[in-house]
């Protein structure tokens, strides 16, 4: 805009010139709005003109002759032959809806300086070929046609992100990098999963991701004792979950919105000090939220935290009681050997009964019973003693049976009228890891109970009868979450492999919603680049790289697969995951060849990279932690034979030259080793200098994660836990 038509507009504005700029701005936008409140359709004709600066100057005369005829308009006079008919014409149009003079006016300046946007194009005709029709070509400036959307979407519907071509698998039911909880809506149509500070919400029918919330960025949004992080309000609109210190996050369904409830103020209320008076200051990490549920009524919400259990009514907002617990007593454990599952620390669970009659409450001070109390006055009712600390809890929707999954590997039903225990069962678990019974749910009809475990498995029992049922399989790792549908027919599960299942109760088979496969996290591709392989579970999946069709499900170790590589020539795929590798060949799925070795000392141990020589010939596999100094095995690929063991102290990675004549390997302790292939004997070694240093405002990790050869094998690349590269 050139000084004298900005002063030009500045006059007729009646403001100084170094403010139109910002005034027409803001006119612009109220002026949308105002056209939108008042339903004018012509907004769809003049909005791209308000919303675009000119590339194409439209002639002053046009500009002014808007003008001059809107003034005319406003002030009562004639503006035929003023202006031109067809100005003219847009200008009335536009007037006719404003019913206020000052904002007729800015419409008027607005509509000229619009005009300027379409640029002369608007009011003239090109000639093509002579046949004087409007030329199809837009200006640099005009805007062009809206997006429907994405443009492209996998198989499921589900839309892909830009320039991806295909999706291997679905994001039905996936949450990414696993779900500690899962909780299903009352009428069975929505169900809600948590884990890595997400919240997610899901079509149950579908698996189709409704919403996403985030959740609270700490270390213990996995599974621990004690815990209960997700709860639905009773009409299934509103998600509640565990905040920040002494408050609940709320997510609304509807709007897509979460707020934060705060009972900070209130919780402190109850922490008195000798004397009578109030402590004015308490560790807000005392009143950490580990566990919500409201009641069925959702006039109750119950609030777990390290101080205890807080029961507050949700119409007056105010705390009705709080059952004490002690949050700096011992946790009653062996010192000698720690308790992952108590690694939050104190905290307190309760569940309301289905009837809204009872409230079931537990805390860590005194993890071996269950107290039973009067919802609304918090009154002590009976006191259930438990076989060993209670880990999770489930009360029967008819409220006459009470059960727990408990420390010593056991599921335990209990009678709610007599704490009387009618159930006992202890699970056989031998996870290397870890073991421990984790979540459980009952059906709707009371009649079954279902318990996940770090065995992987969901067991079913006959709470009637005490007879296990059966298990479901296919969960990769620890199940963490489970409900009943309504009507009793199907089982959701949550596990931390990030996928939530469905099973059919009555056969125990799995009912995928869209595509059985599961996102991956190792993923390899064929030099020639027509198959790609992934894996992320026990699992290897070969696709045709072209089309995203799957051709081959190969079972790797159970423990699940942690590295893949296909040969130079493409011929054949190695997997490795616990202490074993195996080798198919990649056309035709065909097992060729398998490697196990002992654990060692350490059962995490397991496969950390594969790499092939350039011949294929010779596999090597990095495992870290099965010998005290970290080792490289060599294998002959025809033979299945050993060739040899490199040491490498704290070795993660493995790379093969373009030659074939030598290995790199590199490790956390910093250090690159080369090696002969043939002979296993050390070249050459590199140390870094860089110390580690993670001092607050600092991060300086040089660490090596993984090494790569060069095409060419001139330079070989690290790459270090501090996110930076070396070569």
């Amino acid at each position: 805009m050139g000084v004298p038509a900005r002063v030009q507009r500045a006059s007729w504005l009646g403001c100084p010139r170094w403010t139109v700029a910002t005034r027409l701005a803001r006119a612009r936008e109220q002026f949308r709005a105002r056209l939108l409140r008042r339903g004018v359709t012509l907004l769809v004709a003049v909005g791209p003109l308000l919303a675009h600066n000119a590339t194409t100057a439209v002639p002053a005369m046009v500009t002014a002759d808007t003008i001059r005829g809107g003034l005319l308009v406003l002030s009562g006079g004639s503006a035929a032959g003023v202006v031109p008919a067809h100005v003219l014409r847009l200008t009335r149009e536009v007037l006719k809806a404003m019913a206020h003079t000052r904002l007729s006016v800015i419409a008027v300046v607005l509509l000229a300086f619009g005009l300027a946007g379409l640029g002369a194009g608007a009011f003239s005709r090109s000639p093509v070929g002579g046949g004087g029709e409007p030329a199809a070509r837009r200006t640099r400036g005009e805007p062009g046609p809206e997006k429907a959307g994405p443009s492209r979407v996998d198989r499921h519907g589900d839309p892909l992100p830009d320039g991806a071509l295909a999706r291997l698998g679905t994001l039905r039911f996936r949450h990414p990098n696993g779900a500690s909880e899962l909780v299903l809506s009352r009428d069975g149509r929505t169900l809600a999963t948590r884990g890595s500070n997400t919240i997610r919400v899901w079509d149950a029918a579908s698996g189709k991701l409704l919403n996403t919330f985030p959740g609270q960025k700490r270390f213990d949004d996995g599974f621990f004792a004690g815990q209960q992080l997700l709860t639905f309000s009773t009409d299934g609109r509103r998600v509640l979950s565990r905040g920040e210190e002494g408050k609940v996050l709320v997510c609304n369904l509807d709007t897509g919105k979460q707020r934060e409830l705060s009972l900070l103020d209130e919780m402190m209320r109850f922490k008195p000090v000798p004397g009578g008076r109030w402590q004015p200051i308490i560790p807000t990490a005392r009143f950490t939220v580990h566990a919500v549920d409201l009641s069925p009524d959702g006039r109750l919400l119950a609030v777990g935290t390290p101080e205890g259990l807080f029961v507050r009514d949700q119409e007056s907002g105010r705390i009705l009681y709080h059952t004490a617990n002690d949050p700096d007593g011992p946790l009653a454990i062996d010192p000698r050997r720690p308790d992952r599952l108590l690694f939050h620390g104190h905290h307190s669970l309760a569940v309301f009964a289905l009837d809204g009659k009872m409230l079931a409450y537990s805390k860590s001070g005194d993890a071996t019973v269950v107290r039973l109390c009067d919802p609304t006055s918090g009154k002590e009712r009976r006191r259930i003693e438990l076989g060993a600390r209670l880990v999770r809890l489930a009360v029967a929707p008819d409220g006459r049976r009470l059960a727990g999954t408990e420390r010593d590997n056991a599921v335990r039903v209990y009678d709610t009228a007599s704490g009387r225990r009618t159930h006992s069962w202890t699970l056989n678990l031998s996870n290397p890891y870890e073991n421990y019974a984790s979540v459980l749910a009952f059906s709707a009809d009371g009649k079954f109970l279902a318990a996940g475990a770090t065995d992987n498995l969901i067991h079913l029992w006959d709470v009637t009868t005490g007879r296990e049922v059966r298990t479901f399989r296919g969960h990769g790792w620890y199940v963490t979450g489970l409900a009943f549908a309504p009507d009793g027919k199907t089982l959701y599960s949550a596990s931390y492999d990030g996928t939530v299942r469905r099973w059919d109760v009555a056969t125990g088979k799995e009912r995928p919603v869209a595509d059985s496969y599961s996102g991956d996290v190792r993923v390899a591709c064929s030099p020639d680049g027509a198959r790609l392989a992934s894996a992320g579970g026990a699992t290897v999946h070969v696709w045709e790289a072209a089309t995203g069709k799957r051709l081959h499900a190969l079972e790797g170790n159970p423990a699940g697969v942690s590295a893949l590589a296909f040969s130079p020539d493409g011929r054949t795929l190695a997997a490795g995951g616990g202490l074993s590798a195996h080798l198919w060949d990649a056309a035709t799925g065909k097992l060729l060849r398998q490697w196990s070795w002992p654990k060692g000392p350490d059962p995490h141990a397991c496969v950390d990279d594969l790499a092939f020589t350039a011949n294929g010939r010779t596999l090597a596999t990095v495992v870290s932690r099965a010998h005290p100094t970290g080792q490289v095995l060599l294998w002959d690929t025809p033979s299945g034979r050993e060739l040899g063991r490199l040491l490498h102290a704290e070795v993660r990675s493995v790379a093969a030259s373009p030659d074939g004549r030598t290995v790199a390997s590199a490790g956390w302790d910093r250090t690159l080793h080369l090696w002969d292939v043939s002979s296993g004997k050390q070249l050459a070694s590199a140390t870094l200098s860089d110390q580690p240093d993670v001092r607050p405002g600092q991060y300086v990790d040089p660490r090596i994660e993984s090494v790569s050869y060069s095409p060419d094998g001139g330079l070989l690349v690290t790459n270090h836990l501090d996110g930076k590269v070396r070569l």
